[in-house]
């Protein structure tokens, strides 16, 4: 076997691109993939002709200087390593000095650091440690004496020129002229000669005459903190999770035996699985609190992704894992944790103040691909106002002891902050270790450096009280926008289902919690530990590397069975509920069997409701006032079990709330006139829709929409072809695909219809099919053999949908997706103009910029968004809603919002892509267009999007009940003004007889709001998001509350009710 390996060039410095070359000869076996590594990075190598291959690459430019080592590894179809070699790089020093003198310094280090001393030295192994520690010291002192104002993150490296340090440069410069004096007592000359005695002394003398450097270098501080970062799932399930749990707590609980550092964990969810399977672990950890060795930080039950989860599921992460840390370990975590989650929305600082957070840590934004972020110490700044001390340490969590690179960011740190304290998270992360003997004793190491920092040990929180007596805190950087993470955009999409089956599971649940704390009043018993079980599970699958899409197959067969098991909790106990709620119904004098409707949402509604029946009847459909309604017979596919369901579509005005009561008759005489059926009838051909709002009009040819005709303002929505599918081509060899968008510029218009159909027409709703199909390049014939070479890869079916009466169009596209690395979008040119597009986050909304100006705006090409985004000018807009998706792109004119993925890498299995299956097979993906007059906040965007997505609920109610509510119709909870969202209606977690109601603003306008409530209230308080009582609001009598809330405010009520009244 022979193998050649080199790099070219051989040596260079930090961000110098160069070529790793590979060749290999007479191997045994097949080689399957050849991949290199370095300081925890990895790449694969390009197979050329002849046994060769071969990767462009970029030196890091957090490597330090010196000799970096590149790893070669090459494996067979076993992956097994059947080659491993080393190729060293030469790191150059590119430091340049003004001072004179300095360049004299460099050049005795590098004799000092050459092979040709340490073979000198070779025989002496105490003498070189003493001399690679003085090389060291060297590096470390010229680096702190440093004027480059260079900053860097993973990726990159650029100067701003900015340098804060509080250092005066006369000291600088004193210092300098020290350091240079202190060298030349190296007596290089007797190192040669072999009088190693001489030399030693000279190294004595040097450091005698470096005092003061010493003294000036104590003046700084490492503040090391241990962690290990843990993903729940990721490359492996979570039943192995478990046991890194086990390992590494054991491990840590056994250094702590020998070493004194301290160490810091979050994540109630690692802790709950070990009291369940490790008790006697377990009262270790909870020693180790108690002595104050072991930090509790983060107070969520997981590090969720940031960017996907409603703002109730932020709620339910931080009240359940608070409780837990406090219940378990008298513990309130004040440190907001989320280090390696995809990007960060604008309103966690509310969040988490309003929580009971003090300050926060991530070190996610040092992996921008465009920009390095500016600040590291700073003010986060959330839309009411909210602010959050924020530290972002640099480049990564899992540090090993690096001692030079720790010098290099402490400078960079000090130029950006002028502090001289720094904190290292440090220790084995990812598939958990924290931190190992061999880094302890490094660390210990740090200590004998002859000119080094002071190193400390401490927890996070430690560190935060020392820095905010020594900063003046006031002064500090105010950032008012969100972090956005200049990479991993690709995770606003993949795995698919995942994401639907949180959004299903969100809506759910809340639901639950809202339905059951009314049926509670009626005497039913509140739910709270199948609840608490249910977003247990839910909140687990929001991990920040489940939820993206980031994990191995089998990670999404666990999730998928864990969302079965929330659907039946959740739809049992509304079950139960709506049992309860209907029982009091009065469905006497109307015939026909009765349905109660229930519309969860805070405000009325009209809504188009389904109603399961035999289809083979004729019926009639009466209201809660038994005047006779529109209805209509349809035929659907269930999406889960694709089961074909009869359904009448009744159209339903819902009370804030609450519910009406619909009566379904068997229908024996002619089929009735009914009042009204004309009025915004609907009109349906093969290429057209037409109701009161709208007219829109198919492409014969495209399938697209060749227009929309607003009737409203008699002008055209579109300025080109709407409903437009696009595919782009993404590049497969760039790293981590599962996570990251990297376009080729290679795109595909699905613009030829196949075959359009009239699928129903009418009254309540009009459908028009289109189907089409792709021929992809890449298609996977290891899934099926293709009938035919130019048989498509994926296909497109395409129901456009037009209800009578309300103001969207809906769109359900069923999509078998068969592609490799390809993207799939939809994209609406719309004739609307505006600076800024709006797109929902949690418990608010933020605008980003509809052109590209500067390098920040360029690198937002594909942006998250929860449940709707929004394009307006003055007069008019269009808001493009969605049920499961998140990854928007809205330029100049064009919404465009990302369907699907299908990463895949350049092999079926490797680190880049997890799941090289991901998201192949069939979808059914629902979107709406909504174009209306005004702005976004003058058309109430928002509650088209929750109606969009919170489908009402039907209950069959006994017939002809008296029923104790004496009414067909009833609306519980009453809201005003428009510009005011209940998300949340539950029981309190700590006090039973007790009540949370949650309200944000939506429009950045101060308001008073007022609530007019089911039962009178004895007391009601305002509280923060854990459900801690803050303010008594002052009562009026009766059921109502009135109270005022700031612009983007979250607000939460605790409300006592007259304990001696229920609905019953």
């Amino acid at each position: 076997m022979e193998v050649r390996a080199r790099v070219e060039p051989s040596q260079g410095k930090v961000g110098d691109s160069v070529t790793l070359r590979v060749q290999f000869a007479r191997i045994k076996g097949q080689i399957k993939s050849v991949y290199a590594t370095a300081n925890h990075e990895r790449w694969q190598l390009h197979k050329e002709k002849g046994g060769k291959y071969s990767l462009n690459m970029q030196i890091p430019p957090f490597v330090s200087p010196g000799t970096y080592n590149i790893n070669i590894f090459a494996e067979n179809e076993k992956k097994k390593k059947i080659v491993e070699l080393t190729v060293p790089f030469l790191v150059k020093d590119e430091e340049v000095e003004e001072e004179p003198g300095f360049s004299r310094v460099n050049h005795i280090i590098q004799k000092m650091e050459s092979a040709k001393c340490k073979t000198f030295l070779k025989e002496n192994p105490l003498l070189l440690e003493k001399t690679e520690n003085y090389t060291l010291s060297i590096r470390v002192a010229k680096r702190l004496l440093s004027n480059q104002t260079y900053q860097t993150s993973l990726f990159l490296r650029k100067d701003p020129g900015v340098n804060r340090s509080l250092v005066p440069k006369r000291h600088i410069s004193r210092l300098r002229k020290i350091l240079s004096a202190g060298i030349e007592k190296i007596d290089l000359k007797s190192l040669t000669e072999g009088k190693l005695a001489r030399f030693e002394k000279s190294i004595e003398a040097s450091l005698e005459e470096l005092m003061p450097v010493q003294k000036f270098a104590k003046e700084y501080t490492i503040h090391l903190t241990a962690n290990a970062h843990i993903d729940l799932a990721w490359l492996w399930r979570w039943k192995e999770t478990v046991q890194i749990c086990h390992d590494t707590f054991s491990s840590v609980v056994d250094k702590m035996q020998r070493h004194s550092f301290t160490f810091t964990q979050s994540q109630a969810q690692t802790y709950k699985w070990i009291e369940e399977r490790y008790p006697d672990l377990f009262r270790e950890i909870q020693k180790a609190v108690r002595q104050g060795k072991w930090e509790i930080v983060g107070g969520m039950w997981v590090e969720p992704d940031c960017n996907l989860i409603d703002g109730e599921s932020w709620v339910r992460q931080i009240l359940y894992g608070k409780k837990y840390f406090k219940e378990k370990f008298a513990q309130d975590t004040k440190i907001a944790w989320n280090v390696d989650s995809f990007g960060y929305n604008w309103n966690m600082p509310q969040i988490y103040k309003k929580s009971g957070f003090d300050f926060f840590i991530t070190q996610k934004i040092g992996w921008n691909d465009t920009n390095i972020f500016p600040y590291h110490l700073f003010w986060w700044q959330a839309p009411d106002g909210s602010r959050i001390l924020t530290y972002f340490p640099y480049e990564r969590y899992n540090f090993t002891i690096e001692p030079y690179r720790f010098i290099d960011l402490l400078k960079q740190f000090e130029f950006n902050t002028s502090l001289k304290d720094m904190m290292i998270l440090f220790g084995i992360g990812d598939h958990g270790g924290g931190p190992t003997e061999e880094i302890l004793l490094e660390a210990e190491k740090l200590k004998d450096i002859f000119i080094y920092p002071q190193v400390k040990y401490g927890t996070a929180e430690e560190y935060f009280n020392r820095i905010v007596k020594k900063v003046d805190v006031d002064a500090l950087p105010v950032w008012k926008d969100e972090l956005y993470l200049e990479y991993h955009r690709g995770t606003y999409t993949t795995q698919a289902r995942v994401k639907y089956n949180n959004r299903k599971s969100e809506i759910l649940l809340v639901d639950t919690e809202k339905i059951s704390a009314l049926a509670h009043l009626y005497g039913n018993a509140y739910p709270k530990k199948r609840l608490a079980q249910a977003w247990e599970k839910a909140m687990f699958n929001q991990f920040h590397d489940i939820l993206p899409g980031s994990s191995i197959n089998s990670v999404y067969q666990d999730s998928e069975e864990d969302y079965t098991w929330i659907r039946k909790i959740g739809e049992d106990i509304i079950e139960e509920s709506l049992d309860k709620i209907s029982s009091q119904v009065n469905t006497s004098g109307v015939p026909g069997q009765p349905v109660v409707v229930f519309n969860s949402l805070f405000w009325p509604r009209e809504a188009i409701v389904s109603i399961p029946v035999p289809l083979s009847r004729d019926y009639l459909v009466r209201d809660s006032e038994g005047n006779k309604c529109l209805f209509q017979k349809v035929e659907e596919k269930d999406s889960v079990s694709n089961e074909k369901k009869s359904l009448l579509l009744c159209k339903a005005k819902l009370p804030s709330f609450g519910y009406t009561t619909l009566f379904i008759e068997e229908r024996k005489e002619a089929k009735p006139k009914i009042a009204g059926q004309n009025k915004g009838q609907l009109k349906v051909d093969k290429y057209s829709l037409e109701n009161e709002f709208f007219k829109v009009q198919i492409n014969p040819a495209s399938g697209n929409l060749a227009s929309i005709y607003d009737k409203r303002k008699q002008d055209e929505v579109l300025s080109d072809e709407g409903n437009q599918l696009q595919i782009l081509e993404e590049d497969k060899s760039k790293d981590f695909s599962a996570w990251n968008i990297a376009y080729t510029g290679r795109k595909w218009f699905l613009d030829k219809a196949e075959n359009i159909e009239v699928m129903e027409k009418g009254p309540l709703r009009g459908v028009i099919r289109i189907r089409r199909s792709f021929l992809g390049d890449t298609k996977l014939n290891i899934f099926w053999d293709a009938p035919a070479r130019d048989y498509p890869s994926s296909f497109f079916v395409q129901d456009i949908i037009l209800h009578q009466g309300l103001p969207r169009i809906d769109f359900v596209t069923q999509v078998d997706w068969w592609e490799d690395n390809k993207l799939l979008k939809v994209a609406f040119p719309v004739a609307v103009k505006a600076k800024y597009a709006t797109y929902e986050i949690p418990f608010a909304s933020i605008l980003r910029p509809t052109a590209e100006s500067n390098s920040w705006e360029k690198a937002r090409f594909e942006v998250p968004a929860l449940r709707w985004a929004d394009l307006s000018q003055n007069d008019y807009g269009v808001a493009l809603l969605n049920n499961s998706k998140h990854g928007y792109d809205i330029h100049a004119n064009t919404m465009r919002l990302t369907l699907l993925r299908s990463p895949a890498g350049n092999e079926l299995k490797s680190l880049s892509v997890p799941d090289p299956f991901a998201d192949r097979g069939k979808h059914t993906i629902r979107y709406s267009l909504v174009p209306h007059l005004g702005n976004w906040k003058e058309a109430l965007v928002y509650r088209g999007a929750y109606e969009f997505n919170f489908s009402p609920y039907i209950k069959f109610a006994k017939i002809q009940q008296k029923g104790k509510n004496g009414t067909r119709e009833k609306s519980f909870i009453k809201i005003k003004p428009d510009n005011v969202v209940l998300t949340a209606l539950k029981q309190c977690e700590e006090e039973p007889e007790c009540f949370i109601l949650r309200v944000y603003e939506v429009w950045g306008q101060k308001s008073t709001v007022k609530i007019e409530l089911p039962i009178k209230p004895k007391r009601a308080f305002k509280a923060n998001l854990i459900e801690e009582k803050e303010k008594e609001i002052e009562l009026g009598g009766g059921n109502k509350i009135r109270l005022d809330i700031g612009a983007h405010e979250i607000l939460t009520l605790k409300i006592y009710p007259e304990l001696s009244k229920n609905l019953q």
